[in-house]
């Protein structure tokens, strides 16, 4: 038997059927129930409406074969449907079970269900994946291509040096060269992939420090406030979770260069790189993004993945490109209205960018 439920919050049962479904689906960390649930408690304003849309299995045990994790933001009276994660989320997907096909009309349907109960007034979802894993999403027939949202990505090779040799220009070679130099002769250069509790906190605080500071430098407007690094530090501080990944470059017991990001179904995503400034001329952010490379050809994974940006060294050391696709919907004047004041705020948001 197959029966459709709405969750409005992460209580017990909804916890056991997601953590029970994760093992057996194609999802990116930012669906994950730790990921998720720790947004939904830190993150998230409490005033917004949560809706977990979850098709459940009844047979000889009960089981989840989807949850899509939404929730509404009301903004001056208009009611705008999105999936849960934004802005952190560098992709966002229903979770499905492997062998399950969730078929178009049934998109509509939920799609319908949902809008009517909760008198929604428009649809915007900007990180959607054609295909994840071998899997096509459902949303894929009525996704936009974005173009100006290109995802990087490394194909592990199964020989590091071949793929150093193909993808690393003379800047990058050279970098190596000099750090290696100094590990050789000073010994005070360390790479840290698997740091114990205590570097972990000097990793996050040098990382979201570094961080907050190269964008102000660059007077861009940026989401690392109060409430947002809050949510950062309980997710990167956790020691239970294993997919986590805290890396670090240092010289003489100093942290020069560092990373948070994840290992999640066989695949690195490269997140939240930093470096100190005073050893620039260095380049310890490439040295450290270098050995992280090398590191999942060693672990033999599957992909690196750089995620979304047009930064040029992404597009010089990466083999396979992908893009967002945004799954938006309007249902009347409040959605319209809602559209075209998004589009005026990204566009004067991208010219202040460029000044």
């Amino acid at each position: 038997m197959i029966t459709h439920k709405i969750y409005n919050e992460i209580n017990p049962e909804l916890k056991e059927l997601w953590i029970k479904l994760e093992k057996d689906t194609q999802i990116t960390p930012f669906q994950s129930f730790f990921w998720l649930s720790k947004f939904v408690k830190y993150y998230l304003k409490k005033k917004e409406a949560l809706i977990f849309y979850t098709i459940i299995e009844t047979k000889s045990c009960t089981r989840a074969l989807v949850i899509i994790p939404l929730f509404i933001e009301k903004k001056y009276g208009i009611k705008v449907l999105k999936f849960i994660g934004q802005p952190f989320a560098d992709y966002e997907m229903p979770i499905i079970e492997k062998n399950y096909e969730l078929n178009e009309l049934t998109i509509k349907e939920i799609i319908l269900n949902i809008s009517q109960k909760y008198k929604i007034d428009a649809i915007n979802s900007t990180k959607q994946l054609k295909y994840f894993g071998e899997k096509k999403n459902p949303f894929a027939d009525k996704v936009i291509k974005n173009e100006n949202a290109l995802i990087s990505k490394i194909i592990i090779n199964k020989n590091w040096e071949n793929y150093k040799d193909t993808h690393f220009d003379r800047e990058l070679k050279r970098t190596e060269k000099e750090l290696k130099k100094k590990l050789k002769f000073d010994n005070k250069i360390q790479i840290i992939t698997d740091p114990n509790d205590q570097l972990i906190k000097k990793i996050i605080r040098f990382t979201f420090i570094n961080k907050i500071k190269k964008l102000n430098q660059k007077k861009k407007n940026h989401i690392l406030n109060k409430n947002s690094l809050k949510f950062l530090f309980k997710v990167f501080c956790e020691k239970k979770n294993i997919y986590l990944h805290r890396s670090c470059l240092l010289l003489d017991n100093k942290i020069i260069a560092s990373h948070l990001g994840y290992v999640y179904q066989n695949i690195f995503y490269y997140i939240f790189p930093a470096y100190d400034e005073e050893f620039k001329d260095l380049s310890p952010g490439k040295f450290l993004l270098m050995q992280l490379i090398k590191y999942s050809h060693d672990k033999k994974l599957k992909y690196f993945d750089l995620t979304f940006g047009n930064e040029t060294y992404k597009k010089k050391i990466s083999n396979y490109y992908d893009c967002h696709y945004s799954f938006t919907k309007k249902y009347n004047f409040r959605g319209t209205i809602y559209f075209i004041f998004l589009g005026f705020y990204n566009f004067f948001k991208n010219i202040y960018n460029k000044i």
